[in-house]
């Protein structure tokens, strides 16, 4: 049984010092959470039999980013009805990634 007045600890003789061990929470970024729609859209896209009976209902700036997030997610049964209900009359992949400029793994694979 450890007396009170005793100060051993398992640790005692180690050096904890912060040159030993940096502890540096400037370079530490929170991400926010993702939004009610991203975490509904995400679902929605799993869901190939749900979505197509609810496509035909969203707007088209939400079926742009359901589109997006199942290319990205490789979910071509979620992109048919998506695309099957586009209502621009242009479809590009360049409106739905407007961020990518030239990206092969949207044009699949070269070798």
């Amino acid at each position: 049984m450890l007396n009170d007045s005793n100060d051993f600890t398992p640790l005692s003789g180690l050096d904890w010092s912060p040159t030993w061990n940096p502890i540096s929470v400037s370079q530490r970024t929170t991400s926010p959470p993702p939004s009610l729609s991203t975490l509904s859209m995400a679902c929605a896209v799993q869901y190939p039999d749900l979505l197509e009976e609810a496509c035909c209902f969203l707007p088209q700036s939400l079926r742009k980013e359901m589109v997006a997030m199942a290319l990205d997610q490789k979910l071509t049964n979620s992109v048919i009805p998506l695309i099957y209900t586009w209502t621009e009359p242009v479809l590009s992949l360049q409106s739905i990634f407007p961020t990518l400029k030239n990206s092969p793994e949207l044009v699949g694979d070269m070798h």
